[in-house]
């Protein structure tokens, strides 16, 4: 069996369809069954479970899948190595993190990365931290940003940014204040606990912060909108829809000052450092490792 055919098969198990799997690789429905046909005549046992919908692994599938993923990786970090030593111009580096961290990190890194390594191909994967972890667990990316896993057996973590938190409040609503205070003065978040909030969804992690803040200031919050996108809240807290919780580095790239006030909160829990995280034994490329010098410079020159 052939690299090709390996894609093949992972395709199949992740889109758990032979049809889906057949559009997203561009090839007939009937070549790539008959491809799995015969390695699993090959191997001499099945490796799908076709009585099932959608379609699963057989126990030898998992077994050969595991093995498929590992030789898949070892090409990679091969090709990786061949870069780094070699007159190879074409290279490959795989990230991954939330919209909004590629968006306020990674984006305004990505015009010198670019002149650095004009022939590495960046590669962005933008999903749910949980979704981040488990593709950084089967060696899919390079990277991941994201705050540190507490697994350090497993992972190693190189510090890039902090990310603070700041309240957003509509700008009337601060100016109907009595003794409204001023923007990015540092205030007690109860000082607004009679306002509606914008906040992101329980099952986020920022999302989760908050409603702890809350907690910690002694109110439950009056939620009028959740969404899972920061410049989402931010969008509602600019109409008015509410007061929310944003950052600092968000805040750098999206500030409004005409629509919006910003706060930093006293008596909350701390900010949180935000790291490039790759597994360890993994080969971290020069490209790898520029990108990190990168968003470690672009993350002091943060200011709000």
């Amino acid at each position: 069996m052939n690299l090709k055919h390996m894609r093949y098969l992972l395709t199949i198990a992740e889109e758990k369809n032979i049809t889906a799997a057949a559009k997203k690789l561009y090839v007939s429905q009937p070549s790539l069954s008959a491809c799995i046909k015969n390695i699993e005549e090959d191997l001499g046992t099945e490796i799908f479970d076709r009585s099932t919908t959608p379609l699963e692994l057989t126990p030898a599938g998992e077994v050969y899948l595991r093995w498929v993923r590992n030789v898949l990786n070892s090409e990679y970090e091969m090709k990786q190595k061949l870069s780094d030593v070699s007159s190879v111009r074409h290279s490959e580096i795989r990230i991954g993190a939330s919209f909004e961290r590629i968006r306020n990190a990674i984006y305004p890194i990505l015009r010198e990365f670019s002149r650095q390594r004009p022939h590495c191909e960046i590669n962005l994967y933008e999903n749910y931290t949980s979704n981040i972890l488990e593709m950084l667990k089967k060696k899919e990316l390079d990277i991941a940003i994201l705050s540190a896993p507490e697994d350090n057996l497993n992972y190693s973590s190189i510090p890039i940014r902090e990310e603070v938190p700041l309240l957003a409040v509509p700008s009337a609503w601060v100016d109907e204040m009595d003794d409204p205070p001023e923007n990015l003065s540092t205030v007690s978040l109860s000082r607004f606990s009679h306002l509606p909030f914008v906040v992101l969804s329980s099952e986020q992690t920022f999302g989760i912060y908050f409603r702890k803040c809350c907690d910690l200031a002694g109110f439950i919050p009056d939620i009028r909108a959740q969404c899972r996108m920061l410049h989402t809240l931010h969008d509602m807290v600019r109409i008015n829809v509410g007061a929310g919780l944003v950052t600092s580095a968000f805040i750098q790239v999206n500030r409004d000052d005409e629509h919006v006030r910003y706060f930093y909160l006293n008596n909350l829990p701390a900010s949180r450092d935000i790291y490039a995280i790759y597994r360890n034994g993994q080969y971290l490329s020069k490209d790898a490792q520029l990108l990190v010098k990168l968003l470690k410079e672009q993350a002091e020159k943060i200011t709000v």
